[in-house]
């Protein structure tokens, strides 16, 4: 009997391993929010993903009094498990980071992903709460309301 749930247990282990997610979907406007109970500060997070490999991301941190923003550029790339960046720019100013997250759902209208290796002293605020981010589908028009020149 142990040995039947072991082998029905590694088949489905196999089979969850397989399951790939059409990167296509990826393409387009995304928002997303994160609330950081250390700062009280609610993040909205707009991307746009561009079918060439560039991405565009603004970051709108609003704390009651002060509103933020930050634009970051880069390279976006997807093997149909997770999806990773390469940020070029932030405001204009170049730099040079790469992250890697592991697609836990993504559909035409919906995506759930979290970061594959989170270094928590190199993140401001609340990052030992952060187990996934979500983010939805937005207004189309969103890139021409980002995009600079």
């Amino acid at each position: 009997m142990k040995d039947i749930v072991l082998i029905v247990l590694l088949a489905l282990s196999s089979l969850c391993a397989a399951v790939k997610f059409d990167c296509m979907d990826m393409i387009g406007d995304w928002e997303g929010r994160l609330f950081d109970s250390k700062t009280g500060e609610q993040k909205r997070i707009l991307s746009h993903y561009y079918e060439n490999g560039d991405v565009e991301i603004v970051f709108i941190s609003e704390n009651g009094v002060d509103t933020e923003k930050s634009v970051e550029r880069g390279r976006w790339d997807c093997d149909g498990s997770s999806f990773s960046i390469n940020t070029i720019y932030v405001n204009k100013s170049k730099v040079d980071y790469f992250e890697t997250y592991e697609l836990l759902e993504l559909t035409s209208v919906y995506r759930k992903y979290r970061p594959q290796f989170v270094d928590c002293g190199e993140i401001e605020g609340d990052c030992e709460s952060i187990d996934y981010f979500e983010s939805t589908r937005t207004n189309p028009e969103f890139k021409h309301q980002v995009r600079q020149k």
